[in-house]
């Protein structure tokens, strides 16, 4: 009597993992944005923003190590970023928040740092990739909401630093439990060349960001289209020359 094989085995668990390892890291970001310009305006509120971050962070790791296997870099990247959260986090329970913006800035910079590392490794396997997947979508579009994420990571530096370097319509959009979200509606509505023009950047380093960002997202949408369209068009081309060479 034949024995029946396992329903999953090890591998084909590790191969379905990798094949939906984009769709984590954009489920992370779909919840930080959501999150982050939803939730209530108290002083308690900020735990919500680090777990929200933390998650982030989690989610782009496991999608980097589960293909890539680069854990010296992932864990220079991702550990200090991590702890700097949860460190800053602790403090502030302490103290005042304008006591540590410096730690705030240096979180900031660990943060784009390992994003941006990841948009390295998952953009090139978009870009690599032979033909068109759904989690390579999924990818492309987690790179394109990374994208936007950094950037508004650099605002807020840029107003920590200099509160005068952005103009917010609204005064209590400079509170720190209002900044990020109202940085991160900022960013995407420049990255996506919305421009609503309620949100000013008024300093030169305010300004750079923003044009750079606004033509880093045109051009972003037009290669990526362009290659994804590419790889589809190639793969109905074999695939039509296939089915011409079959005997009839």
């Amino acid at each position: 009597m034949p024995t029946a094989e396992p329903w999953q085995t090890p591998e084909t668990w590790r191969q379905w993992m990798i094949q939906h390892r984009h769709a984590v890291t954009l489920v992370a970001l779909v919840l930080l944005m959501g999150g982050e310009t939803l939730r209530p305006d108290s002083t308690g509120s900020g735990w919500i923003s680090d777990l929200l971050l933390s998650i982030v962070i989690l989610a782009s790791t496991y999608d980097v190590l589960i293909r890539h296997r680069r854990f010296v870099l992932v864990v220079m990247t991702a550990v200090p970023t991590f702890s700097m959260i949860w460190v800053i986090r602790c403090l502030d329970e302490f103290g005042s928040r304008e006591s540590n913006v410096g730690l705030f800035v240096v979180r900031d910079v660990l943060m784009i740092g390992f994003l941006s590392y990841v948009v390295f490794l998952i953009g090139r396997d978009v870009f690599r990739a032979h033909r068109v997947t759904t989690d390579q979508i999924l990818g492309g579009v987690s790179v394109y909401l990374l994208l936007g994420l950094i950037w508004a990571l650099a605002y807020l530096i840029v107003v920590m630093l200099d509160p005068a370097a952005i103009d917010f319509p609204v005064e209590s959009d400079q509170l720190p439990g209002r900044r990020t979200a109202t940085l991160i509606y900022f960013s995407f509505t420049t990255l996506t060349t919305l421009g609503l023009g309620d949100v000013v950047p008024v300093s030169s380093l305010a300004r750079t960001l923003t044009w750079s960002e606004s033509v880093t997202g045109q051009l972003y949408i037009a290669v990526t289209m362009a290659k994804l369209v590419g790889l589809r068009l190639a793969n109905l081309t074999q695939s039509q020359g296939k089915e011409e060479r079959k005997p009839h």
